[in-house]
């Protein structure tokens, strides 16, 4: 079973004392937690269909893993490419005329390169599960949430009480049942391979809203993300 970041805010929103949390720091302090205690992402197989442009083509923000890849219409034919090491791949402008096309691909951080200049690409992934808003699902345990509303609470309370307007036992209390919660989460879960770690944290990451959405009240918050690609 798993919960939704908008489940996490409302069991934190439940509390008067919270109610002027930012969503944003909610998120951060939800990977701070996730990082903390090692979480295991959640994962699934998906497939998506991308346009290269200049030999290249922006991966999906939730890839953890590139199963295979299909080229949708190449030479008037849909084949399987296969995967490359050849660093020329990612020259395509320099080596084109010396690289023969053999119907490769290369995955980088966030790009996957090809040696055919433009066309559609079908991408079968590992990719974390995610909420219809487009966030991570987090695993629904209770002693898991319960760490992530103290975090929550330890992080508010600490500027509250630098300000002046908490006292330090309510600060304290915080923190130990942080604590308490934090140790009951990490004899919950198995241990996450470090690339599933650190796919959920790059997840994360790029999901938090931009600070200049500030500006515009998160009008544009639920839009979705539009794939660029930078010739």
């Amino acid at each position: 079973m798993m919960v939704t970041i908008n489940d996490i805010l409302f069991r934190i929103y439940r509390n008067p004392l919270l109610r002027n949390v930012r969503k944003i720091d909610v998120v951060e302090d939800i990977k701070s937690v996730m990082e903390l205690l090692d979480i295991p992402a959640s994962m699934e197989e998906k497939r998506v269909v991308l346009t290269v442009q200049e030999y290249r083509v922006v991966t999906p923000k939730d890839l953890h893993v590139v199963k295979y890849v299909m080229a949708m219409n190449l030479n008037g034919v849909s084949q399987r490419l296969r995967s490359s090491s050849d660093d020329r791949i990612q020259h395509q402008k320099v080596y084109r005329d010396q690289l023969a096309s053999t119907a490769t691909y290369k995955v980088v951080p966030g790009w996957i390169y090809t040696d055919f200049a433009s066309g559609d690409i079908e991408v079968v992934y590992t990719g974390i599960t995610m909420d219809d808003s487009g966030f991570p699902l987090i695993p629904k345990n209770e002693s898991l949430l319960k760490a992530i509303e103290n975090y929550v609470k330890t992080q508010y309370f600490t500027m509250l009480h630098e300000m002046g307007h908490i006292s330090i036992e309510a600060l304290e209390r915080a923190e130990q049942q942080y604590a308490f919660y934090a140790g009951q989460t990490s004899n919950s879960f198995s241990m996450p391979t470090p690339d599933e770690t650190e796919s959920l944290f790059n997840a994360l990451v790029r999901l938090i809203p931009d600070r200049d959405s500030f500006d515009t009240n998160f009008k544009f918050g639920s839009n979705k993300e539009n794939l660029v690609n930078h010739g």
